[in-house]
C-alpha cells in the first residue's frame, strides 16, 4: 500500500521489500540561492527558508518544489526495513507527520 505524505511517497508494503522494489518518490529539493534574487521572485515556489548559519552571508539554504527533479529512488532491502521500522513506532511516526506538516 502506497502512503501519501506531503513530500515524500513511500512504498511500504512488505511484499515490496521482499521484490526488492520498495521506494521513495522525492519532488523537494534544497538549494542555495542568493538572497536579493529569493526577495525578487517573491520566494516563489519555496516551501520553507533555514536560518542563516552566518550573518553576513549572501546566500540562503531553502526546500524548494523542484520542477525538473523528480524521482522515484529505489531503497535498498536494508534501508527498506529500517524505514517500516521506524514508522512502526508511533511516536517516530507523529514526528514525521509533524515535520511534513511544517513543510
Amino acid at each position: 500500500m502506497r502512503e501519501k505524505k506531503n513530500h515524500l511517497y513511500v512504498d511500504n508494503g512488505e511484499r515490496s521489500i521482499k521484490n526488492d522494489c520498495a521506494y521513495i518518490f522525492v519532488n523537494k529539493e534544497l538549494q542555495r540561492v542568493n538572497r536579493n534574487a529569493l526577495e525578487q521572485l517573491s520566494e516563489k515556489g519555496v516551501m520553507f527558508k533555514f536560518p542563516p548559519a552566518v550573518a553576513s552571508t549572501h546566500t540562503a539554504l531553502v526546500l524548494k518544489e523542484s520542477k525538473t527533479s523528480i524521482r522515484k529512488i529505489f531503497l535498498p532491502k536494508t534501508v527498506a526495513e529500517m524505514l517500516l521500522k521506524l514508522l512502526a513506532n508511533p511516536e517516530m511516526a507523529a514526528l514525521l507527520k509533524s515535520l511534513a506538516k511544517n513543510l
